[in-house]
């Protein structure tokens, strides 16, 4: 899934904060901030690595894809790969 990005939706400027969000009148989410999300992922993995082989297949697989996109909220991670990602294409435009 690739990264969607959206003007700030506080009318003060202040930062989103973790907890629930409706857009218009789809149904409510939840909004984690990158930080925790990094973190939770984190967590998720480890669980999974306690418990082996208590977990069905189909739940391991959930909890990994759900770990592996949560912690796909890497800031420092997303911006490097921005930064590779121009790199390239300064590098296919003529000088």
């Amino acid at each position: 899934m690739s990264l969607r990005k959206y003007p700030n939706p506080n009318p003060d400027g202040s930062r989103m904060e973790t907890g629930p969000v409706q857009f218009g009148d789809d149904w409510p989410g939840i909004f984690i901030r990158g930080d925790e999300a990094c973190y939770i992922g984190f967590l998720l993995s480890q669980v999974l690595k306690q418990l082996k082989d208590e977990v069905c297949v189909i739940d391991r697989m959930n909890i990994e894809n759900a770990a592996g996109l949560l912690s796909s909220c890497d800031a420092h991670a997303i911006r490097e790969q921005e930064d590779r990602d121009a790199q390239v294409e300064d590098a296919g435009s003529p000088t």
